[in-house]
C-alpha cells in the first residue's frame, strides 16, 4: 500500500489508473475531474443554445393569468413559514 504523499502525487497526474493507491482500482482525481466532469459539461454547454432555440419556438402549454404571481408568492410564503 502506498503512503499518503505518494497517493497525492499520483492523484495529481493525468493517468486514468491510480497505481497502488486505493487498491489500484480507481481513477486519479485529475482524470476524474477532466474526463468524467469537464467533458460532459462542455458537451451540454455546446448543446444548450440549440435546445433553448427549440423550446422558444414551441407553442406555450401553460397560459398565465393575472393571479399567477399572487399564487406563486403565497406558495413561497407558505413554504417559508412552515
Amino acid at each position: 500500500m502506498a503512503n499518503y504523499t505518494d497517493c497525492t502525487a499520483i492523484d495529481q497526474s493525468f493517468g486514468p489508473h491510480a497505481q497502488n493507491c486505493r487498491g489500484g482500482f480507481d481513477f486519479t482525481v485529475l482524470f476524474e475531474e477532466s474526463i468524467l466532469t469537464l467533458a460532459p459539461i462542455g458537451f451540454l454547454i455546446l448543446l444548450a443554445p440549440f435546445r433553448l432555440i427549440h423550446l422558444l419556438r414551441k407553442e406555450k402549454k401553460v397560459v398565465s393569468n393575472p393571479l399567477s404571481i399572487l399564487k406563486l408568492v403565497s406558495l413561497k410564503l407558505g413554504i417559508a413559514f412552515r
